[in-house]
């Protein structure tokens, strides 16, 4: 009888976690919001959410009479295509722990997760180190970080952090393989992002800059603007058909001026220069900081400046994950306040960690057992920080300020009774 490789049983693993760690019911606005569209978009053939039963959910807005949700759409079309045979079972969304909820988020945010480590590893082939350590790698992604956390729940993040994994993966194909196919697979994956999770559309920016500066052929520039066509279009041709505009509809204010809204008037506001850095401290570093809930990012980082003062052959990945992490992070630091709402560390930043994670391969360049011991030490702490966050990736800020705290006290409550 043929064994299963390490890598095989890992996988499977893997997938028996997803099976697991589901979070299947909905705890609040954000989630209500995105599943509203959902049912909607099944039961009623309608982008407004008028008639679903998470209607009152306050993440919406109001547009010639009728109700909307506020998120992007893609993410619930994603859930809707789920939903549609699940419905067809007579199972429906509603409130409460509930079983097409459960499968909508298994199908879809888990199915992304897993592609996401797949690709991740696929990534991590083009680094030449060896099985183990890659093995560990995935593993400390999967596992040892946030990506783990918010993969239990419905959210735009983690599909928006996979389809970052695997676009990098193709990008890594189309320059080292020279495969043909590879450009426009890794433009779509970066355009879904954006259509997902809108500010990682710097991602793809980054990336066509590079493809200019290298004066790549026009064929290349064609096949990475391609898919274009097949999302950002149908995007805001979406957008349109709901308020009139191509913009999302939470850029427009005025949709937000309903009765009963808690969002009027509470356009964006730009933060002072001394706000910006204290608020984003905070958001790194703080009781809710994003490396402090994902530790290994303080020697991802480190790999990521040495990546800056060498020749490697990622310089223009290095350059791109950089300054485009940057620049979504200062985008929030400089027009946001509230770390993201009642969430476990910066939900946010989410999306980032396939990117950053992928330069830790430099940490095991070099075969210095002290080295990876540190390493293990940082993924063991990062695996229960991550795994007391799938408690409540919404963790709320009634029992601690601090989300780890507040999972681990709303755990106590329960056992106690």
């Amino acid at each position: 009888m043929r064994r299963f490789s390490v890598q095989s049983r890992v996988l499977i693993a893997l997938i028996v976690l997803c099976f697991i760690t589901v979070m299947p019911q909905v705890r609040g606005w954000n989630e209500a919001s995105r599943m509203a569209l959902t049912q909607a978009l099944v039961e009623d053939h309608s982008f407004s959410i008028d008639n679903s039963v998470f209607a009152d959910t306050g993440d919406k807005v109001f547009i010639e009479g009728r109700y909307y949700s506020d998120k992007p759409p893609f993410p619930s079309m994603f859930a809707a295509i789920v939903y549609l045979p699940v419905h067809a079972l007579d199972l429906e969304l509603d409130y409460g722990w509930n079983a097409a909820y459960y499968l909508v988020i298994l199908l879809t945010v888990k199915v992304f997760w897993i592609f996401g480590l797949l690709a991740f590893n696929g990534s991590l082939q083009f680094t030449h180190i060896n099985d183990r350590h890659r093995l560990i790698l995935v593993l400390a992604l999967g596992l040892g970080s946030l990506y783990l956390t918010w993969s239990s729940t419905f959210n735009n993040h983690i599909l928006a952090a996979a389809s970052l994994s695997i676009a990098l993966y193709y990008w890594l194909r189309s320059r080292f393989e020279q495969t043909r196919s590879a450009l426009p697979v890794s433009g779509f994956f970066l355009l879904l992002a954006a259509c997902m999770d809108l500010p990682t559309g710097i991602f793809y920016l980054g990336f066509l800059l590079v493809l200019l500066i290298q004066r790549r052929s026009l064929q290349a520039i064609g096949l990475f603007l391609l898919p274009l066509t097949v999302t950002v279009i149908p995007y805001m041709l979406i957008n349109y058909s709901i308020s009139g505009s191509i913009l999302p509809v939470q850029w427009h204010q005025e949709h937000f001026n309903f009765p009963g809204s808690v969002w009027v008037d509470t356009g964006s506001r730009i933060n002072s220069p001394l706000e910006t850095l204290s608020y984003g401290l905070n958001s790194l570093v703080g009781l809710r900081g994003f490396i402090i809930y994902n530790p290994l990012l303080f020697i991802a980082f480190v790999m990521l400046y040495r990546e800056w003062r060498s020749t490697t052959a990622y310089k223009a990945e290095t350059v791109v994950v950089s300054l485009c992490s940057l620049v979504l992070m200062m985008f929030y630091f400089v027009f946001t306040s509230n770390y993201g709402g009642w969430s476990y560390s910066i939900r946010w930043f989410v999306p980032l960690l396939p990117l950053l994670y992928f330069f830790l391969y430099g940490f095991f360049q070099e075969n210095q057992p002290g080295r990876q011991r540190v390493f293990l030490v940082l993924a063991g702490i990062s695996v229960i920080i991550s795994a007391v966050g799938l408690l409540n990736p919404w963790a709320s800020s009634e029992l601690s300020s601090i989300p780890f705290v507040s999972n681990l006290l709303a755990l106590a409550n329960f056992i106690s009774g």
